[in-house]
């Protein structure tokens, strides 16, 4: 697996004391993720393998809606990233068969936990946190095999977890 996302934020942000803030924001999108996998199939009755390659390539473009709360206390900060994220042209490309499905969109979710130091060198804020997302996509229609007449072919739904730890800068 290899891919990317890249996306843009904007929203208000407000004080409700000194020490917290929420901002609250909607964004847009798009992610890349290519998988290659490799599978053996059974090729005959005397036992004899065969290795079958699949490479895909899923694209999707989303809308992004969160909020993001903030405590501060001194120099240092705890903060939380709820969100929902609504796809809209989820795509598998599947390179060995020419196909390219397109999914039913379902509306994601994920949070994000963490925490940092405000103000190194006067210049920027130092963060880590950790984050889950949880993403599901509809099956595919059907489309119809030009490799093997009278088949077609389908996604199925499809189901995507993924966590990871994050840790950057702020300016």
């Amino acid at each position: 697996y290899h891919g990317w996302k890249a996306e843009i934020k904007a929203g208000s942000e407000f004080c409700l004391n000194p020490d917290l803030k929420i901002f609250v924001y909607g964004g847009i999108g798009k992610d890349y993720l290519k998988k290659s996998a490799r599978e053996k199939i059974l090729f005959s009755n005397a036992g004899k393998f065969f290795t079958f390659g699949v490479e895909e390539k899923w694209t999707q473009y989303y809308f992004k809606a969160g909020v993001k709360p903030e405590y501060t206390v001194g120099k240092f900060f705890i903060y939380g990233d709820l969100y929902v994220k609504r796809p809209w042209k989820v795509k598998n490309k599947i390179n060995n068969f020419y196909k390219e499905f397109e999914l039913d969109e379902k509306t994601n979710y994920g949070i994000e936990l963490g925490g940092g130091v405000k103000r190194i060198a006067d210049r920027f804020d130092i963060y880590v946190g950790g984050f889950y997302e949880k993403e599901k996509s509809g099956k595919s229609s059907r489309i119809y095999s030009d490799l093997m007449s009278g088949l077609y072919f389908y996604q199925p739904e499809t189901k995507r977890e993924t966590y990871g730890l994050k840790m950057g800068l702020k300016f």
